[in-house]
Protein backbone atom coordinates (compact mmCIF):
# COMPACT_ATOMS: atom_id res chain seq x y z
CA UNK A 1 0.00 0.00 0.00
CA UNK A 2 1.09 3.30 -1.07
CA UNK A 3 1.28 6.97 1.05
CA UNK A 4 1.30 4.86 4.08
CA UNK A 5 3.18 7.13 7.16
CA UNK A 6 5.63 4.84 9.30
CA UNK A 7 7.65 5.96 12.59
CA UNK A 8 9.21 3.99 15.14
CA UNK A 9 9.36 4.06 18.12
CA UNK A 10 11.75 3.47 20.81
CA UNK A 11 10.89 2.42 24.59
CA UNK A 12 12.64 5.35 26.15
CA UNK A 13 12.14 8.92 24.52
CA UNK A 14 14.91 9.40 21.39
CA UNK A 15 16.06 12.71 20.38
CA UNK A 16 16.09 11.08 17.09
CA UNK A 17 13.00 10.10 15.28
CA UNK A 18 12.70 7.65 12.54
CA UNK A 19 10.21 7.36 10.09
CA UNK A 20 9.28 7.06 6.06
CA UNK A 21 6.02 7.01 3.51
CA UNK A 22 5.64 3.93 1.85
CA UNK A 23 6.03 4.16 -2.19
CA UNK A 24 3.81 2.52 -4.31
CA UNK A 25 5.32 -1.07 -3.80
CA UNK A 26 4.58 -0.30 0.08
CA UNK A 27 8.64 -0.18 0.71
CA UNK A 28 9.66 2.51 2.74
CA UNK A 29 13.16 3.54 3.02
CA UNK A 30 13.70 5.27 6.57
CA UNK A 31 15.04 8.36 7.85
CA UNK A 32 16.42 9.46 10.87
CA UNK A 33 15.53 12.98 12.17
CA UNK A 34 13.93 14.06 8.48
CA UNK A 35 17.32 13.58 6.82
CA UNK A 36 19.80 10.66 8.00
CA UNK A 37 19.63 7.52 6.03
CA UNK A 38 19.02 4.69 8.09
CA UNK A 39 18.32 4.64 11.37
CA UNK A 40 20.07 4.10 14.62
CA UNK A 41 20.71 0.11 16.40
CA UNK A 42 17.41 -0.82 18.87
CA UNK A 43 14.91 -2.20 18.66
CA UNK A 44 11.31 -0.36 17.51
CA UNK A 45 7.75 -0.30 17.72
CA UNK A 46 6.27 0.30 14.32
CA UNK A 47 3.33 2.95 14.12
CA UNK A 48 1.98 3.13 11.12
CA UNK A 49 -0.82 5.34 9.42
CA UNK A 50 -2.59 6.28 6.52
CA UNK A 51 -5.78 8.44 6.15
CA UNK A 52 -7.92 8.84 2.89
CA UNK A 53 -10.73 11.80 2.36
CA UNK A 54 -13.86 11.32 0.23
CA UNK A 55 -15.85 14.51 -1.21
CA UNK A 56 -19.64 13.82 -0.22
CA UNK A 57 -20.76 17.05 -0.88
CA UNK A 58 -19.58 19.61 -3.23
CA UNK A 59 -18.68 22.57 -2.93
CA UNK A 60 -21.88 25.35 -4.12
CA UNK A 61 -19.38 27.92 -5.23
CA UNK A 62 -15.81 29.25 -6.31
CA UNK A 63 -16.19 30.54 -1.94
CA UNK A 64 -17.15 27.38 -0.45
CA UNK A 65 -15.79 24.28 0.63
CA UNK A 66 -16.53 20.65 -0.12
CA UNK A 67 -17.81 18.89 2.87
CA UNK A 68 -15.89 15.74 3.08
CA UNK A 69 -15.48 12.52 5.05
CA UNK A 70 -12.12 11.58 6.54
CA UNK A 71 -11.54 7.51 6.83
CA UNK A 72 -8.61 5.60 8.43
CA UNK A 73 -7.63 2.84 6.16
CA UNK A 74 -5.28 1.56 8.40
CA UNK A 75 -6.56 -0.74 11.60
CA UNK A 76 -6.40 1.31 15.07
CA UNK A 77 -4.06 -0.97 16.65
CA UNK A 78 -1.28 -0.26 14.44
CA UNK A 79 -1.61 3.61 14.63
CA UNK A 80 -0.46 4.09 18.24
CA UNK A 81 2.99 2.97 19.90
CA UNK A 82 1.00 1.87 23.02
CA UNK A 83 -1.13 -0.79 20.87
CA UNK A 84 0.58 -1.48 17.98
CA UNK A 85 2.21 -5.61 17.92
CA UNK A 86 4.48 -4.80 15.27
CA UNK A 87 7.75 -4.66 16.23
CA UNK A 88 11.52 -4.04 14.25
CA UNK A 89 15.04 -4.95 15.45
CA UNK A 90 17.54 -2.09 13.44
CA UNK A 91 20.90 -3.43 13.28
CA UNK A 92 24.43 -2.57 11.66
CA UNK A 93 24.23 -2.91 7.77
CA UNK A 94 20.83 -3.35 5.57
CA UNK A 95 17.49 -4.09 7.10
CA UNK A 96 14.79 -5.22 5.57
CA UNK A 97 11.28 -6.20 7.52
CA UNK A 98 7.90 -7.32 5.78
CA UNK A 99 4.66 -6.94 7.38
CA UNK A 100 1.38 -8.25 6.83
CA UNK A 101 -1.55 -6.21 7.68
CA UNK A 102 -4.44 -8.01 7.11
CA UNK A 103 -7.92 -6.91 5.75
CA UNK A 104 -7.97 -3.44 4.59
CA UNK A 105 -10.25 -1.17 6.91
CA UNK A 106 -12.30 1.99 6.60
CA UNK A 107 -13.04 3.56 9.65
CA UNK A 108 -14.82 7.15 9.57
CA UNK A 109 -12.19 9.24 11.87
CA UNK A 110 -13.66 12.70 11.03
CA UNK A 111 -16.88 14.47 9.04
CA UNK A 112 -15.77 18.20 7.96
CA UNK A 113 -18.57 20.89 7.20
CA UNK A 114 -17.88 23.90 6.13
CA UNK A 115 -20.14 26.28 8.16
CA UNK A 116 -20.65 24.28 10.94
Amino acid sequence: MSDVSVRLVLDTPSEWPVSSVTNDSGTAILVTYGQFPGAPEGTYKVVLSKTVYEEIEAATDEYSSAAVDVYSVIAAEYTEAETTPLTMTIKRGRNTQSFELGEPVRVLVDSIRPGT
